[in-house]
């Protein structure tokens, strides 16, 4: 076993336990130790806290699984089904057994490859793949690289996008000609999500081109999975939403919505409306935009926990937008445990923004700067200079409402200062000039905050650099 965490099968990983599961344990189907493991590996997928935790027992962590699988000795262990549930008698027993066994070996092996993997340098790991001789090679493996990829790409992109750049590398002897489906659509699905988290990372023109290559291969490899090509157009749309692009957006969600209902996809089917009331709220439109992130809330399944905080966050912004300040307090409050459940620093960041706004609707100006400087500095902190920009804008027109003219000066000169020195959009430093010059000659209006702050989230959201790229 990895000193790492205990591995579950690639179907398990991540997921919210089910009454299911308790059954089996109940009518012997399963151990009791079986079900601890996958307490505990709930535990380490949700808590980082936790995971380090663990993962500072280093060798011991053998020792405590091994403690697991010896729970409630005194009982007489379940060795799986009884016969009676069994058509096939004794030969049933010792396939399902041996099935088992096996199992359980490939989830130990993954997990020790995935493990080994992430010690590497980024640059070294395709390297690792392809010199291998027996290591790297299962479809459990590429899965897991496709899941942990997921889970890291909204903090460290250029971490998930190594992780998915492997998965073609893993398959490679699947993905020859005549081999598996389920090899095609797992690459396909790896390559969207490459794509994705170079989008994420702000290298747009890469991202571009990583679609557009995505969709001629797609379609050279017939790939006709509605649940698969949904994703692809939902992670597309998000894509064309950065570029402002709002026309290709649409008609991509609209793609998206129609593939997921096909496959009753209900995961699918909110993630679309979600980015749909994301894109109506972009284009100045946040009534619309309330009324297609309500219908998301009938679609999220349980086990979606990012979904639903999007929805919450999506959610609180439209109301803020319309005024609603009672409305989006009432819906932030009662949806903490969300944002309590995430350790990720943009996740913070956002929660922030949204205190800030809800405190400068209620006119709680000095709660207002101390969450826009906060969520500024967070941004800042984890790389992600334009999201920054906004909430220093937000924290301006909190000055601006207190008449705090010296702050409000400093604040719009060291903005144009610091962004000048970074690759931000050419419409963001002119923004940021008129600003600072409004500041110097006290002319400064919360109208005039606003009216730059929506003029610049209706501008495409890449440097002037990828502008250039792109054309």
């Amino acid at each position: 076993m990895d000193a790492g965490r205990p591995g579950p099968t690639a179907r398990e990983e991540s997921r919210s336990l089910r009454p299911d599961d308790y059954a089996r344990t109940v009518a012997g189907w399963q151990r009791p130790g079986t079900l601890a493991r996958l307490v505990l590996d709930r535990l380490l997928s949700v808590c980082r806290t936790c995971r380090r935790s663990w993962e500072h027992l280093g060798p011991d962590t053998a020792r405590f699984l091994d403690v697991l699988d010896e729970l409630d000795p005194a009982a007489p262990r379940p060795a799986g089904p009884r016969r009676q549930h069994l058509s096939h008698g004794s030969s049933s027993v010792r396939r399902w057994k041996a099935e088992r066994k096996a199992l359980k070996r490939l989830r130990r092996g993954t997990t020790v490859e995935l493990s080994l993997l992430r010690r590497l340098p980024p640059d070294a790991r395709a390297e690792a793949v392809l010199s291998a001789r027996r290591r790297y090679r299962s479809r459990a493996l590429a899965s897991r690289l496709l899941a942990e990829s997921r889970r890291v790409v909204r903090a460290e992109p250029a971490e998930a996008e190594s992780y998915v750049s492997l998965v073609p590398l893993v398959l490679r002897r699947f993905l020859e000609a005549g081999g598996p489906e389920w090899a095609a659509v797992l690459a396909v699905r790896a390559e969207a999500h490459r794509a994705n988290a170079l989008r994420i990372a702000g290298e747009l023109p890469a991202a571009v081109r990583a679609f557009t290559a995505l969709r001629a291969e797609m379609a050279a490899r017939a790939v006709g999975d509605p649940a698969v090509r949904s994703e692809v157009a939902s992670l597309e749309a998000s894509l064309a939403i950065d570029r402002r692009r709002f026309e290709e957006a649409e008609r991509l969600l609209d793609e998206s919505l129609g593939f997921s209902r096909l496959a009753g996809h209900s995961t699918g089917v909110a993630r679309a409306l979600l980015h749909r009331g994301m894109l109506e709220r972009s284009q100045g439109r946040p009534s619309d935009a309330l009324s297609t992130l309500e219908e998301v809330s009938g679609h999220l399944p349980a086990d979606a926990p990012y979904l639903r905080l999007g929805s919450v966050q999506e959610r609180a912004l439209c109301l803020c937008d319309l005024d609603r300040y009672e409305e989006a307090e009432r819906l932030l409050q009662g949806h903490l445990d969300l944002y309590e459940a995430s350790d990720e620093p943009f996740v913070a960041a956002v929660l922030r923004i949204l205190e800030g706004r809800i405190a400068l609707g209620f006119d709680r100006l000095e709660d207002a700067e101390e969450a826009f400087a906060s969520a500024r500095d967070g941004l800042l902190f984890v790389g992600r200079p334009y999201d920054a920009l906004f909430a220093s804008l937000h924290l301006a027109e909190a000055y601006c409402a207190a008449g705090k003219s010296t702050e409000l000066e400093r604040l719009a000169a060291d903005l144009l200062a610091q962004f000048r020195a970074l690759d931000v959009p050419r419409e963001a430093v002119a923004a940021l000039r008129l600003l600072a010059q409004a500041a110097v000659q006290r002319r400064l209006t919360r109208e005039l905050i606003v009216r730059l702050r929506r003029q610049l989230e209706a501008a495409p959201r890449w440097p002037a650099s990828t502008a250039r790229e792109l054309g």
